[in-house]
């Protein structure tokens, strides 16, 4: 975040204000449960057994039952105070998305 233009994906929930501080976008998938499920499932379907690229080293694909519940119950638990807290985001961009067609529609739209 040092730099002068960064991306940063994930809720991870301790470094989230760190970084709502220093951005000037945020992003925010709001996808229903099934489709995060569903993209979880896929995820490890086709990559099962090995590290993918943008995981830590030996952390291979595996099913994780503990996670799929995370996924499942986000919404439910986390959705509100997440919305919550982008709502206080003075002067930042704030782009919430509801499904793949409009992020695939948003990320078009942006320029080359």
């Amino acid at each position: 975040m040092a730099r002068p233009a960064w991306i940063l994906d994930g809720n991870y929930g301790r470094t989230l204000p760190l970084r709502l501080a220093r951005c000037d976008t945020v992003i925010y998938l709001d996808y229903p449960r099934i489709v995060c499920l569903a993209g979880v499932v896929r995820r490890v379907i086709a990559n099962h057994g090995r590290t993918r690229p943008d995981m830590a080293a030996n952390c291979p694909e595996r099913w994780d039952r503990g996670f799929l519940k995370y996924v499942w119950d986000f919404r439910r638990e986390h959705r509100a105070e997440y919305l919550a807290l982008l709502s206080r985001q003075e002067g930042k961009r704030v782009v919430i998305l509801k499904s793949r067609r409009e992020t695939r529609r948003f990320l078009e739209g942006l320029p080359a």
